[in-house]
């Protein structure tokens, strides 16, 4: 039993430790940011809309690893649109 109690407690505390922070998430639908959950700064917002612009439907979170913010994309986001916000946010947190 108390193996058992070792190796949850380690395997929680290597979960923790390993696991990517999220820093942002956001929604978007028909080309508007219609949520968003995080700590964003508004003027990166902002030029997320203006990138945004064409895409149906989708959701960037954005994690940290590191000193960095790593985006994934989920949804109709094309490969120009992800690379223009990858570029947004090299500007914020590069």
């Amino acid at each position: 039993m108390h193996i058992l109690v070792l190796i949850v407690v380690v395997s929680l505390v290597l979960f923790l430790i390993t696991r990517e922070h999220a820093e942002f998430l956001i929604a978007i639908e028909n080309g508007k940011i219609i949520k968003r959950k995080g700590r964003i700064p508004p003027k990166m917002l902002n030029d997320f809309e203006n990138a945004v612009s064409g895409v149906k439907s989708g959701r960037v979170p954005g994690n940290k690893s590191g000193r960095n913010i790593k985006l994934s994309f989920k949804g109709n986001i094309n490969e120009f649109t992800e690379q223009r916000l990858r570029n947004i946010v090299g500007l914020y947190y590069g």
